[in-house]
């Protein structure tokens, strides 16, 4: 299936910059919800950014604090055009499907970088981003580890080291997400397969973005600098832990449902994408890339379906044909195993035209994107 952007996305581009720059212009989606206590760290992070060809493109998720407020007068500091909100819609819609309607306000030629809004981005974060991504020729993916914080932005911690290479392509990214959303750069060609895939309900835009890039061979990079302080604090919609034991331990407790639901899910998912023409799926921006077809991958998802609805042996089997299949450390991958032999997903993958009739009710609600007043009438 394939997505259109909305009326009124086209006029990002006809908007000024922050200052004359040869640069491709990142477009950064920040969806809101009751985070007026931190959100102003955030935004002060975007005006301290050494890159500055940047435009914000945020909504309201139906915020009851003073969210709101603060980005009317965030606007104010910033160029004309710079600072866009996408409207209200008439019910709150949650985290995932908010960060899918601004993602698809973003025109055909911009870069995308996800933020949260009670995090801190390091003053170079999007020029190392950029300075990643700008030369490659197919679909592709940065993203970096994070000083791990309190609230108060104290106790610094490092996040687990990340992996390079063949380790973080497709099958270990069925396993896991090693790519943190608000570390995230997304190049155009990247971009214009997310917009023509499903997102499953069961995951956010950062994995599905990252299953995306795998499937179709493109390139994933890694920053072991940190590149943002990630707070940590009971309202955190994911949030982190830095220590691998613990992770796993709380793994176990959750049990195997929702993580091999969603893994059902993904791979199903996937197999949708791989097996549509490729003339449905690119762009021109992906299709100049000449990246390998994501068809290469329907063999390998049949056989982890097959597995799925086959005995523990035969998951047993497969898993030991396909290594790849490894979550990073030790403890979390026994984890991993012991649910993929003994437990079939808890419900049946989700299904894809289920998820497109969910996903076209919610972008009927999407309403056009406008300048933020605060800053138009300021310019």
């Amino acid at each position: 299936m394939t997505f259109s952007l909305k009326d009124g996305a086209s006029h990002i581009a006809e908007a000024p910059l922050p200052r004359a720059s040869q640069s491709p212009v990142i477009y950064i989606l920040l969806s809101l919800y009751n985070g007026a206590a931190y959100l102003p760290d955030q935004l002060e992070s975007f005006l301290r950014q050494d890159l500055r060809s940047w435009r914000l493109l945020w909504r309201d998720d139906g915020s009851e604090d003073g969210s709101r407020a603060l980005m009317r007068a965030f606007s104010a500091k910033c160029a004309a055009g710079q600072c866009m909100e996408v409207s209200l819609s008439p019910r709150r819609i949650g985290v995932r499907r908010s960060y899918e309607l601004l993602l698809e306000h973003v025109p055909d030629n911009g870069y995308v970088a996800f933020a949260d809004q009670d995090d801190v981005w390091l003053d170079d974060k999007l020029s190392r981003a950029f300075d990643a991504l700008k030369t490659s020729r197919k679909p592709a993916l940065y993203c970096a580890r994070q000083f791990i914080v309190d609230e108060n932005l104290g106790h610094r911690r490092l996040s687990p080291r990340l992996p390079a290479g063949k380790s973080l392509h497709l099958a270990a990214a069925l396993t896991q997400n090693l790519a943190v959303g608000h570390t995230i750069l997304l190049n155009p060609a990247a971009i214009a397969l997310i917009k023509k895939s499903v997102v499953p309900e069961d995951v956010l835009l950062d994995w599905w973005s990252y299953l995306i890039v795998a499937l179709f061979d493109g390139d994933i990079m890694t920053d072991n600098r940190p590149a943002s302080l990630y707070r940590q604090h009971r309202q955190n919609t994911v949030g982190a832990t830095a220590h691998l034991p613990i992770r796993a331990y709380r793994a176990m407790r959750r049990g195997p449902a929702v993580f091999m639901r969603r893994f059902a899910g993904n791979v199903a998912s996937l197999r949708q994408v791989a097996s549509a023409s490729p003339s449905s799926l690119m762009s021109e921006h992906a299709s100049k890339a000449r990246h390998l077809p994501a068809q290469q991958y329907c063999a390998f998802l049949d056989e982890i379906e097959e597995a799925l609805r086959a005995s523990p042996l035969a998951r047993i089997k497969l898993l030991s044909r396909h290594r790849a299949l490894h979550r990073q450390g030790r403890l979390e991958h026994i984890v991993f195993c012991l649910w993929f032999i003994l437990r079939r997903a808890s419900q049946s993958p989700i299904r894809v035209k289920e998820v497109t009739r969910r996903y076209d009710q919610t972008r009927a609600l999407t309403p056009k994107l406008m300048p933020d007043k605060a800053s138009t009438e300021r310019h």
